[in-house]
């Protein structure tokens, strides 16, 4: 890769995956082939609470702005996301070679989560 891509391209690709693997498994009513699903439904569901929140960042017109609510959407995501969650984002940003380390500070959102959950009582 030989420019820096940003927050909000990586939204937009991970927006545009889901929206084309939920209408592919609407219209077949079953999960894409080869990937491991026994309920497509909720696997629509799944796609569709990861990118739910995106578009809005996506239609900022201020670039600085879209970027900083992008950046902010990715975060949160990770840190509600389930593990299967994380994994379809991580497929999704590899195929063009990208990580969601790129985007966001995964190591310190693990770092804080890990903490809140030391700290529960």
């Amino acid at each position: 890769m030989s420019q820096k891509r940003s927050a909000a391209w990586a939204l937009a690709t991970l927006l545009g995956a889901a929206v084309l693997e939920i209408r592919t498994m609407a219209s077949m009513r079953s999960a894409l082939p080869g990937v491991k699903c026994d309920d497509y439904i909720g696997r629509i569901g799944m796609l569709a609470e990861i990118n739910h929140q995106f578009s809005p960042a996506l239609g900022l017109s201020d670039e600085r702005l879209r970027e900083d609510t992008a950046v902010r959407a990715l975060e949160w995501q990770w840190q509600v996301a389930s593990a299967e969650a994380r994994a379809w984002i991580t497929a999704v940003l590899g195929r063009d070679g990208s990580s969601v380390a790129e985007f966001i500070d995964v190591e310190r959102i693990e770092r804080e989560m890990a903490r809140m959950q030391n700290e529960k009582p």
